[in-house]
């Protein structure tokens, strides 16, 4: 990416949010300087079991980490934190499976953690409007929307692969290729400005 502006990207294999505090406490926010963040993560809190309220939590704490150094910092204007909503990711919900797609069945024995997401979702989202910022609808992506019939479904034929995993219930990491578009989706966001001044919704 040949970008204006520097860019790092931190990355915790099995990384949970709190994971990703302890290493931003450790790697960046020892130094003074300003930061903008754009924090893609909680998927591994999902698969951890917690709570809608237990992940918004977490979230809370790294942004209130950047918060706090600014403030110590005497930054004129504070550090930025926008937080990407969740990937629907097969392995932790179904959505609705239309009866031509029988294979997108979940087993009888699936944890359907879909309303958690959403609920984690819809926080996410009133969060970064709370504090102006723009950021990434993660949750549109591998899904479709049929406004019609009012149904949420996961793309089941996509003419490129979405996730790395074969099997359906397994599919949690996007594709190389995949991973590349919302890296250069983030490094969009960051040449535009992560503060919104009212014109909802940019991602």
């Amino acid at each position: 990416l040949n970008l204006p502006i520097h860019m790092e990207i931190e990355s915790i294999v099995g990384g949970r949010v709190r994971d990703l505090t302890r290493a931003l406490i450790m790697l960046y926010l020892k130094y003074p300087e300003r930061l903008e963040i754009i924090l893609i993560a909680g998927l591994n809190n999902v698969g951890e079991g917690q709570s809608p309220e237990e992940i918004i939590d977490e979230i809370w704490e790294l942004k209130q980490a950047v918060q706090a150094h600014s403030q110590l910092h005497s930054h004129t204007e504070p550090g930025i934190v926008s937080v990407s909503t969740l990937l629907y990711a097969p392995k932790f919900c179904s959505l609705d499976v239309p009866a031509s797609c029988p294979e997108w069945q979940p087993p009888h024995n699936f944890s359907n953690r879909r309303h958690d997401m959403e609920c984690v979702n819809v926080a996410i989202a009133a969060m970064n409007k709370g504090a102006q910022v723009n950021y990434l609808n993660l949750h549109y992506e591998g899904i479709r929307i049929n406004k019609k019939f009012n149904k949420t479904m996961h793309r089941h034929n996509p003419s490129s692969p979405i996730w790395r995993e074969r099997e359906i219930r397994k599919r949690l990491h996007l594709t190389p290729q995949y991973k590349t578009k919302i890296v250069r989706n983030a490094a969009k966001l960051f040449v535009g400005g992560l503060k919104n001044h009212g014109g909802w919704a940019k991602s």
